[in-house]
């Protein structure tokens, strides 16, 4: 824990000077740190162990090419096919540091081609102290890599001339990694929208987020039908039952403050580019989801395919806010509540004590 957090304080010192211009390149030292404790982390979070026997399992199969594909090798072949590969080039170690390395280039991406540069160090912020990103990327290596490959597509669709085959590709890949990652489809589908009647949606969506709120309890059960992701298993299901999402409290008003932040910048018409449309959107139904997993508390998971776009969505989003006095409020109210969502992760139950001890791959090797 300490390490954790020393290394994501020292990163978003750097990250800041460089927002400033006051160190060149600080934001890339950042990302070169949180990469450098991923490659070494051993044993660290929930579920490292229950990865490196699945590891083991696969590698020690004897089964055909026929196995491997039908799924009966490893539910998800995509995974299979890493591991098999990786076991010629190093093994689980090498694995899981190609996964760290690819995660946080794939984030420092996202923050530098979306988000203005003085804004370097608020998007940090959201990456590292919304546990739900950088931290539970330590456990959730499947889903963590499924995910930071769709933000991937959506950065290529919006920033490179490969619109197309190549995201498609990433996004497939994704699938067969973990199958939730399905949904990335429709974020991906989303961005090719121009959305020039933001007032629409606007109402569209602050009408939607009352409703899902009123009647979450027939939603869900609508909804639940839909989830057939065998991904959901025992090992990983833990992580949305977290108490941050057993109930709509005031930590969850607001935390939904963004959602009517973003709906009134909609309203107002404000200026935005049609990739900060895009982001703010996509951030947006991540906040939306949330009410659902009080009741199928497994769809938490599937929002994190849409929140992890407020990364550089939400410093936009806020540095649009003409009235200095309101700005400065309610970003404060949204550190402060990022601050104490995180402290409670490190002295919850669930993770507690598979995050306490920082253990690297030098005491096994």
């Amino acid at each position: 824990m300490i390490v954790v957090v020393f290394c994501s304080i020292i990163s978003m010192l750097l990250t800041y000077l460089d927002s400033k211009e006051r160190l060149r390149n600080g934001m890339a030292f950042s990302f070169v740190l949180l990469a450098f404790l991923g490659v070494i982390h051993y044993d660290y979070g929930n579920d490292y162990m229950a990865y490196y026997n699945i590891y083991n399992s696969i590698i020690d199969y004897k089964g055909s090419v026929t196995d491997i594909l039908s799924g009966d090798v490893y539910k998800d072949v995509g995974w299979t096919v890493l591991c098999l590969l990786f076991s010629h080039f190093g093994g689980f170690f090498v694995l899981i540091a190609a996964i760290s390395i690819f995660e946080n280039f794939t984030y420092y991406f996202l923050i530098k081609k979306f988000v203005p540069q003085r804004h370097w160090a608020f998007a940090l912020f959201i990456y590292l102290f919304n546990y739900t990103y950088y931290l539970l990327n330590f456990s959730m290596l499947r889903q963590g890599l499924a995910i930071a490959l769709g933000v991937m597509a959506v950065i290529l669709l919006k920033k490179t001339t490969h619109k197309y085959i190549l995201p498609i590709l990433l996004l497939f890949v994704a699938f067969s990694i973990h199958s939730s990652s399905l949904i990335c489809s429709l974020a991906y589908l989303l961005c090719f929208f121009q959305y020039k009647n933001t007032k629409s949606l606007s109402i569209i969506l602050s009408v939607l987020f009352v409703v899902f709120i009123l009647s979450r309890d027939f939603m869900a059960s609508f909804i639940e039908p839909f989830l057939v992701f065998d991904t959901f298993d025992g090992f990983l299901e833990k992580y949305s039952e977290r108490g941050q999402v057993s109930g709509l409290g005031l930590l969850f008003l607001v935390n939904s403050i963004p959602l009517f932040v973003a709906a009134s910048l909609y309203y107002k018409e404000a200026t935005l580019s049609i990739d900060e449309k895009h982001l703010l959107l996509l951030a947006s139904i991540g906040v939306m989801i949330v009410p659902f997993s009080t009741i199928a508390l497994m769809i938490s998971r599937l929002a994190i395919y849409f929140s992890v776009f407020s990364i550089a969505a939400f410093p936009v989003m806020y540095s649009k806010i003409s009235d200095h006095g309101l700005r400065a409020g309610l970003v404060s109210l949204f550190i402060v509540s990022q601050l104490y969502s995180y402290y409670d992760f490190f002295t919850s139950d669930t993770y507690g004590v598979p995050y306490n001890d920082f253990k690297t791959i030098f005491s096994v090797l």
